[in-house]
């Protein structure tokens, strides 16, 4: 049985090595910039040509995502009999709010000053878009992993998430997991209409996301603003919000998704098996790159604060 189970997940990986290939990379580069510019952060000048050199190498990474969605998509819609493609004017609409959000956070991250120490400044607010557009473009870098479940895809989105949470602070990180599902229902709607399905699915995923973050909030719910965090701590609230993520998912798909939703009937043994195994994978796998990468990344939090600014 399991040779099988384990046979027929490397036929599904063989038969979407484009997008395992695309995923791995794009995550790969987005880890290395961030590994890159958080040990620049040891050298404390110039920190604004720093972050801004950062974000754009970001936000042409965003604006490769979104060519990629509209490749995914275009793709999906000819194989659906429709030949139609996404309109230029729409696609430069999609385009120009990433433009827009990269001019103001420039002109934010060189206005910025010491002093400005508000929960949600000008300059926050911008980077937390980037961080939302960011995680918003990895959900489309994503590999299925359940044989007979393709629409049941991998993906690493919840690496932002955690970071921005160890950045920023629970807020922001909810804000960002917001942001994020916010925009894929704002473009998708732009792009092709309402939806009432896709909405639910990202509520659903907004949900999940702050149910895996949680655990890692209240976990370090009185770290100060210098103080490191205990990497035994990370790695116990990381574990229980993807075993927390794994529970409210089974539910969720047992109870309301599938019969409700999509009028379909699963057994409870299925249910478990395929979504708890996914969810586990998935978030698992988050937490192992998460355990992994957070104490090379955390120096990140003071590149972005106004606080360590140097002329």
């Amino acid at each position: 049985m399991f040779l099988n189970v384990f046979t027929d997940l490397l036929e599904l990986l063989k038969k979407n090595l484009e997008a395992v290939i695309l995923t791995l990379v794009f995550v790969a580069i987005i880890v290395v910039f961030f590994v890159v510019f958080a040990n620049l952060r040891a050298i404390e000048k110039r920190l604004n040509i720093k972050i801004h050199i950062l974000n754009t190498l970001l936000i042409i990474l965003v604006l490769l995502g979104v060519r990629y969605y509209f490749y995914l998509e275009e793709k999906r819609l000819i194989e659906s009999g429709v030949e139609e493609a996404i309109p230029l004017l729409k696609k430069i609409l999609v385009y120009g709010f990433f433009f827009a959000l990269y001019a103001a956070l420039t002109v934010a991250t060189f206005l910025r000053k010491k002093s400005e120490t508000g929960r949600y400044s000008v300059y926050k607010i911008t980077v937390l878009g980037l961080m939302a557009g960011l995680a918003y473009v990895l959900r489309f870098f994503g590999f299925p992993i359940i044989p007979g479940y393709p629409f049941l895809k991998l993906e690493f989105s919840g690496l932002i998430y955690i970071l921005v949470l160890l950045w920023f602070g629970f807020g922001s990180a909810v804000i960002v997991c917001l942001l994020t599902n916010v925009l894929r229902v704002i473009f998708h709607f732009s792009l092709f209409g309402a939806s009432l399905v896709l909405g639910i699915d990202q509520l659903v995923n907004f949900i999940a996301s702050v149910a895996y973050i949680l655990p890692v909030a209240i976990f370090f719910f009185k770290l100060k603003e210098n103080e490191q965090p205990n990497a035994d701590k990370m790695l116990i609230s990381t574990i229980l919000g993807t075993l927390i993520t794994m529970v409210f998912m089974i539910f969720y798909n047992y109870f309301i998704n599938l019969p409700i939703i999509y009028e379909l009937d699963m057994p409870l043994k299925e249910a478990i098996i395929v979504f708890g195994s996914f969810n586990l994978v998935k978030w698992g796998l988050v937490t192992v790159m998460i355990n992994l990468l957070w104490q090379k990344l955390y120096n990140l939090k003071y590149l972005y604060s106004p606080k360590h600014i140097t002329r």
